[in-house]
């Protein structure tokens, strides 16, 4: 599935990545490949964070989920599920199976030097950021500005 040109960068990524993110994994470096990983937040609280790459990769800009948990209550108890595309929760459409996609770059501003730590960073930083909503009803653009 892939090329040479891409198969190298995804080599480069990977090394990348397990020398400054080690809790993210490769799955499937050959066909369908996505990385995932877990993280905690500075009040503790913990999400699977999980980047598609697609076929055209790396330009186009890859998808991240936040894979775990799958439902992600609001301060007023309805769902970040339910929102899809927003600007407030800096999401996208919601993934295959419903889960929450991340907005981490604007699709126009993507372009092959963005790297996954950079993708994986600002899934980190909107955890952060969701948490400071549930504490305080803002909605999550207060914070990912």
């Amino acid at each position: 599935m892939w090329s040479e040109t891409q198969q190298t960068r995804i080599a480069t990524e990977r090394a990348v990545l397990r020398e400054e993110m080690p809790q993210y994994e490769f799955y499937d470096p050959s066909g369908d490949t996505y990385v995932e990983g877990d993280v905690r937040t500075s009040d503790g609280a913990e999400f699977t964070l999980r980047c598609v790459l697609g076929r055209h990769f790396p330009d186009e800009m890859p998808r991240l989920y936040v894979a775990s948990p799958h439902r992600l209550p609001k301060h007023d108890g309805y769902s970040v599920n339910g929102e899809g595309k927003s600007h407030q929760f800096h999401t996208l459409e919601n993934g295959p199976n419903g889960e929450v996609q991340i907005c981490h770059f604007k699709p126009d501003w993507w372009d092959s030097s963005k790297t996954l730590v950079a993708v994986l960073l600002k899934g980190l930083w909107w955890c952060e950021a969701y948490c400071a909503h549930l504490r305080t009803g803002n909605p999550i653009s207060n914070y990912c500005q």
